[in-house]
């Protein structure tokens, strides 16, 4: 859920500025899919469900502030009956079903009343888990009498981590039993309800574990229950990851939501570089070579005198390093094919890039400039008769701005970006989600793109 600005280091006004949160809606530009269904925060506050290939527009559950667009990695939810009073054996509580509005809206919420025995007053499952990988359990909670409870793991490794519903704060315990990597939080969803997730790296070697939900008064864990008092609880989801996404709804099996996926561009933009590729009055700025060039409605006609390469060419300005978009539509005409050529590498070289068609259509093709000054050519070949001819028109050659997609495996987001020599650009890609909470990191560098990973702040 981020907002994309890619900038030029010696430029103040982004060349991109991508929205979301302020939009709440895909850029035309913009193509999106997802081959599942998938869960958001609407305006209302409310968890909502996007269709397949839908985008999701998030906003924050307790002040319902825009958060932007929601691309997240494939996941899958191990829980098989999410919002079930069932699922979990209890241990001196009762669950009682359609208790109450759930964070959805629906009456689903859960009461988890304490029994009037003395212990602890606790939900519990087995499962069968992914060794020596991270792992994130989450459920909503809602105080129900209780304010104080508790999310654990246990069995592969351990975390248990307290939360205080009263102040909406959570108490990250230290993983024991050979566990690593411990984490935790806990999200306010408005309405009294909180979203709280532990999670850890497992034992290598162990493929069983337990998810466990606990009741406290205060700080004590183990005490004789009042049956008047507990917690509502809804939601409960065990994905494989070591941070928590959005809420997968599951009914008799486990679920997966597949990742989101939103690419673009890369995008042309900026001046046009060529002077009168439209032909709409003349063939002006253009030069003949071995050739005769004629306006012939609308359009340029390149005539051959019999030489090599019967061909119009135009220098234009580019910078070294940068990448830039060239295209031209032919009309095809009587030699024996039609070719837009880029003439844009070192200084010496004959050409960077070459088209060739053998009828009517549009040439377009990609280029990085490695000189100061290039050429755009179109021609009708090496060899071509005298009088045969070719005709072309919008003729157009513009930088490329630097946005290329989100990864569709991993959920990162790969843009291009520009450097100068062997030299990198200072500060090519800011994202973020508008709250300072949320932001993309530069994950590493290579000759041509730049990489970022999701991270928490």
């Amino acid at each position: 859920m981020f907002r994309g600005v890619g900038l030029r280091k010696s430029v103040e006004q982004p060349v991109l500025d991508l929205n979301f949160a302020a939009a709440g809606a895909l850029d035309s530009r913009i193509t999106f899919s997802r081959g599942t269904s998938a869960t958001f925060v609407g305006s209302n506050g409310l968890i909502q469900t996007a269709g397949n290939n839908v985008a999701r527009f998030d906003h924050d559950p307790a002040t319902n502030t825009p958060k932007g667009l929601l691309v997240e990695e494939a996941r899958t939810n191990l829980v098989t009956d999410s919002e079930s009073n069932t699922y979990f054996n209890a241990t001196n509580v009762t669950q009682t079903a359609t208790a109450g509005t759930a964070p959805d809206g629906s009456n689903t919420a859960i009461a988890m009343l304490e029994t009037s025995a003395t212990g602890n007053h606790t939900l519990s499952k087995w499962m069968t888990i992914s060794d020596n990988a991270a792992l994130c359990f989450s459920f909503f909670v809602k105080a129900n009498g209780r304010t104080d409870g508790a999310v654990e793991f246990y069995g592969a490794g351990g975390i248990f981590n307290v939360f205080d519903l009263s102040n909406g704060t959570i108490s990250v315990g230290t993983p024991y039993s050979s566990g690593t990597d411990g984490f935790g939080g806990i999200e306010d969803y408005g309405n009294g309800w909180f979203r709280v997730h532990c999670g850890l790296t497992t034992v290598s070697g162990d493929t069983s574990g337990t998810i466990q939900i606990r009741v406290r008064d205060g700080s004590a864990g183990s005490y004789a229950g009042d049956t008047s008092k507990g917690l509502y609880i809804w939601g409960f989801q065990l994905e494989q990851g070591s941070f928590l996404t959005s809420y997968i709804k599951t009914t008799g099996a486990s679920a997966t939501r597949n990742a989101d996926v939103a690419t673009m561009g890369p995008t042309t933009g900026g001046t046009e570089l060529v002077t009168n590729g439209t032909f709409d009055t003349d063939v002006s700025n253009w030069t003949a070579s071995s050739s005769t060039l004629s306006h012939q409605s609308g359009k340029l006609r390149v005539t051959s005198n019999g030489g090599q390469y019967a061909q119009a060419n135009q220098n234009f300005s580019t910078v070294i390093g940068r990448r830039y978009r060239v295209s031209a539509d032919v009309d095809f005409g009587t030699s024996t094919n039609a070719r837009v050529q880029i003439n844009a590498g070192p200084e010496g070289s004959t050409f960077t890039a070459v088209q060739t068609l053998t009828g009517d259509g549009t040439a377009s093709f990609d280029f990085t400039a490695e000189r100061v000054t290039s050429t755009v050519i179109l021609h009708l070949g090496q060899t071509s008769s005298n009088g045969e001819y070719q005709e072309f028109d919008n003729v157009s050659v513009r930088e490329l701005y630097p946005f290329e997609e989100y990864n569709p495996s991993e959920g990162t987001m790969v843009c291009e970006f520009e450097r100068v020599g062997n030299t990198a650009y200072d500060y090519v890609w800011s994202l973020e989600d508008g709250t300072g909470e949320e932001s993309m990191v530069v994950l590493s560098l290579n000759a041509t793109h730049v990489y970022f990973s999701h991270r928490a702040s």
